[in-house]
């Protein structure tokens, strides 16, 4: 995938869900301005990355509740403004992390790499490198986000190579939620063990 650092034009038809993540807390209206659009994509990128991402805490349903209660909030484009959310200061530099500045960097989605690959690792590098052999390869087309995405063979024999060094499947911080519903499948016996490293 290619996750790109502004929100994609189907949001300018509703920017409602953008909008209610740019938010810090329920209790606060929708604004709509470029500035919380961005926020709003950021945020619902980190969700969809990693289901909890490490610098997001769920408040008491006491302060989700008190929130909500503010009049003018209470409607149901802002989920009757229940914001089960509270996003840390340094939040922005985890979005940074996943999405360089420039042009969407060509990547394996985090909740794919630990729930479906982590078992796969070698097979998605062998296929990544059978791809980066063929001769005339410009674009990737993936399922989500940005698409179509540049895509050279020397990029794709390069994200082998990034993927074959680094960490795979890690289980802290972002990941942390993911290896837990990993584990949980394999306790389940849903899916196998990792085999060890």
């Amino acid at each position: 995938m290619g996750i790109p650092s502004e929100p994609p034009e189907l949001f300018s038809a509703d920017p409602t869900p953008l909008l209610f993540h740019a938010r810090d807390r329920g209790d606060q209206p929708l604004e709509d301005s470029p500035e919380q659009r961005r926020r709003g994509w950021w945020r619902l990128v980190l969700f969809a990355s990693y289901l909890r991402p490490d610098r997001l805490l769920v408040p008491s349903w006491w302060e989700v509740l008190r929130q909500a209660m503010r009049p003018g909030v209470r409607q149901a484009r802002a989920y009757f403004g229940l914001y089960p959310f509270r996003w840390q200061d340094d939040w922005e530099a985890e979005f940074a992390q996943l999405v360089p500045p420039g042009a969407p960097r060509l990547q394996v989605a985090p909740v794919l790499e630990r729930l479906v690959f982590p078992r796969a690792r070698d097979i998605l590098v062998a296929w990544l490198r059978q791809l980066g052999g063929l001769s005339g390869i410009r674009r990737l087309i993936p399922a989500h986000y940005d698409a179509p995405l540049d895509c050279s063979a020397a990029q794709l024999m390069e994200l082998a190579a990034q993927l074959q060094a680094r960490d795979w499947a890690p289980d802290q911080a972002s990941w942390a939620t993911l290896a837990r519903l990993d584990r949980m499948l394999v306790r389940l016996g849903i899916v196998p063990e990792l085999p060890p490293i």
